[in-house]
């Protein structure tokens, strides 16, 4: 079963929800602060955490994502794991939908298979956590599921995986 959960958390109660909840080992995290962006492998950094701006951790089995709403974070999970304690279960909200997965390209190209993406347009280097190093002149995506009404229409959305694709 899918489970959609919600809630505005004080910054104490998010931080022990995210330290308390079971992430796997392939989780990653997409964090900005003002200063800072991360785009890696998730690592619990209380600090880091504490400052965000806003948020995702996400892995194919579910997706915690957050934006900080004065001095509260607006928190929500959608995924198939049951999802973090402290969150209101609002999954009955999901029933009348039903879920699609696209794929969207990120910025870059891979080059020499090194762990870079060059975007010639900005320009700058990413660096995407990927595990493999499978095309010379590779590209990425985010795998994103929508979950849609009857019109078509999405109603929520959370990033289920990232994956490296041929860009010839």
């Amino acid at each position: 079963m899918v489970a959609l959960r919600a809630n505005d958390l004080d910054i104490k109660d998010f931080i022990d929800t995210v330290r308390n909840y079971h992430f796997p080992d392939n989780a990653l995290q997409m964090v900005f602060t003002p200063a800072e962006a991360r785009f890696n492998f998730y690592n619990f950094d209380e600090f880091f955490l504490s400052i965000t701006d806003q948020g995702r951790i996400f892995s194919p089995e579910g997706e915690l994502k957050w934006r900080r709403v004065n001095q509260i974070l607006r928190a929500v999970y959608l995924g198939v794991a049951p999802g973090p304690e402290k969150l209101e279960d609002r999954s009955t909200e999901l029933k009348p939908l039903t879920s699609q997965y696209e794929e969207f390209f990120l910025w870059g190209v891979r080059t020499d298979l090194k762990d870079e993406w060059i975007e010639q347009q900005i320009p700058h280097r990413f660096v995407y956590p990927l595990d493999g190093k499978n095309y010379l002149r590779g590209r990425v995506t985010v795998i994103m599921e929508s979950w849609v009404d009857v019109a078509g229409f999405p109603m929520f959305r959370r990033y289920h995986s990232i994956k490296e694709i041929s860009g010839e």
